[in-house]
């Protein structure tokens, strides 16, 4: 099988080598299989300690530490079930899951589940506020993007105010609202422009006024306001010749609304020269109305 010595001595020392390398267990993958689950609570506390540590002192380093903890709290759940530790157990491994950051609906889960099975318990407040902090957190960065998350973070936050008034995390609630309904705000006042982008102008109108209903604060309101003076003036430019009284009416409506909140608006002059072409169409309008009268007066005499 063998053409020389030195080629079988090769041979079975690199296959005492796997043999070696696959029986030589770290000692952490031996505390994994071990029965004892003391002593693997106990390394549990101290890897996530460790990486909670390195997380407040903001050093790198934490993952291995808190996927090492995650592991062990996660094979404790079973045996601790029922006990003075399970609690504790439950906790450890939820924030493990939250600082892996891998799986923040997963660490919302366990956070919730926590509170919802120690309604009474120790950690019951801070979880479900780490239950709607990963909402938050999953929320996306970019108002252009789906926002499924940030309605669901909104109504978990709100139900931690309610369920926690006093709290010492309501000025962090507070924040996290903002920020998120900063983020609804800005979505809507853009979906509203994309109906005036693309011609939708009836659209572009109820979107802007919603808007408005929705974020009476909103930071756009005068972009706004000008905008639904716009909207209405390029609704009834491409309307039919019925409807573009009303529609012109509504523009110099709306322009009077604005100038009354924004007399010094950086969009005054674009927004009088609307008005002023509103007007120029609505004498014309007015004027072919009394001539089709005066005509039909004749016919009828």
């Amino acid at each position: 099988m063998f053409k020389n010595v030195d080629t079988k001595r090769k041979y079975i020392i690199g296959a005492l080598a796997i043999v070696l390398a696959g029986g030589c267990k770290s000692s952490y993958e031996k505390l994994k299989e071990s029965p004892d689950s003391l002593i693997k609570y106990e390394k549990a506390v101290e890897y996530f300690n460790k990486g909670r540590e390195l997380v407040k002192n903001k050093k790198g380093g934490s993952f291995n530490y808190f996927q090492r903890s995650h592991d062990l709290y996660e094979s404790l759940l079973t045996p601790y079930k029922g006990t003075s530790k399970a609690e504790d157990v439950s906790y450890g491994l939820a924030y493990s899951t939250y600082y892996l950051g891998t799986d923040l609906l997963e660490a919302r889960f366990l956070f919730k589940n926590l509170a919802d099975e120690f309604p009474t318990g120790k950690y019951a407040e801070e979880a479900r506020f780490m239950a709607a902090k990963c909402l938050y957190e999953e929320s996306p960065s970019s108002y252009s993007l789906d926002q499924a998350n940030t309605y669901k973070a909104l109504e978990a936050i709100q139900l931690f105010v309610e369920l926690y008034p006093n709290s010492s995390r309501i000025e962090d609630c507070n924040k996290m609202i903002d920020r998120l309904r900063g983020k609804l705000e800005s979505k809507s006042f853009q979906n509203a422009k994309l109906y005036l982008t693309i011609g939708d102008y009836k659209s572009a109108i109820i979107a802007f006024k919603n808007s408005l209903r929705d974020y009476p604060d909103t930071k756009y309101r005068e972009e706004i306001e000008f905008l639904i003076i716009k909207s209405n003036y390029l609704y009834a430019k491409n309307s039919i010749e019925i409807k573009q009284e009303e529609r012109y009416n509504n523009t110099v409506d709306a322009y009077a609304s604005f100038t009354e909140t924004f007399p010094e608006s950086k969009f005054a002059k674009d927004a009088k020269e609307i008005v002023e072409n509103s007007n120029k169409e609505l004498a014309i309008i007015q004027k072919h109305n009394q001539s089709a009268q005066a005509v039909s007066q004749l016919n009828h005499q």
